[in-house]
């Protein structure tokens, strides 16, 4: 993706969601979890 995206994530505290949270901040995403 080149355009950067707001993303909302139930379970990035652990785990699968975690992984996944890591990884969009990473590509540059913001993310919000809970």
């Amino acid at each position: 993706m080149d355009t950067p995206r707001v993303v909302v994530i139930t379970g990035a505290t652990r785990g699968i969601g975690r992984a996944l949270t890591d990884r969009l901040v990473e590509l540059g995403h913001t993310v919000i979890g809970c």
